[in-house]
């Protein structure tokens, strides 16, 4: 699950099975991801 924490909301979430690791679905959400994503944050 990828979660925003400012705005408090789920951004993208999937299901998947317990031998799916948890590096590989982060991976997985980079996608939906922007590069200043963590520098707003920051303010």
């Amino acid at each position: 699950m990828l979660y925003d924490v400012r705005n408090t909301v789920v951004v993208e979430a999937d299901l998947a099975s317990t031998a799916v690791g948890e590096r590989v679905l982060a991976g997985e959400h980079l996608p939906a991801t922007c590069t200043d994503d963590l520098a707003a944050c920051r303010t």
